[in-house]
């Protein structure tokens, strides 16, 4: 390895050395370090929501049903 070389090779290990310590050593460096409020777990609204949600949907799979028997929407399926 010529003389020329040592210089940038240097500069580049010093450098990686200083950042990969400065991130280390900086707790703030975290992912994420903002932890989400915790909000009590309420059953009772987590079933309510689902129960709804799930009504939503079965009306919508009727309506799509009813589209679909009445031949008026053709289905192609293509690969």
């Amino acid at each position: 390895m010529n003389k020329s070389s040592h210089p940038g090779w240097i500069a580049l290990v010093v450098v990686n050395a200083l950042l990969w310590f400065m991130f280390a050593a900086d707790p703030s460096a975290e992912a994420d370090p903002r932890q989400p409020p915790t909000v009590p777990v309420n059953p009772a609204a987590q079933r309510a929501e689902m129960v709804r949600e799930l009504t939503e949907i079965k009306q919508l799979l009727k309506e799509q049903n009813q589209l679909l028997q009445s031949g008026r929407v053709k289905v192609v399926v293509a690969e």
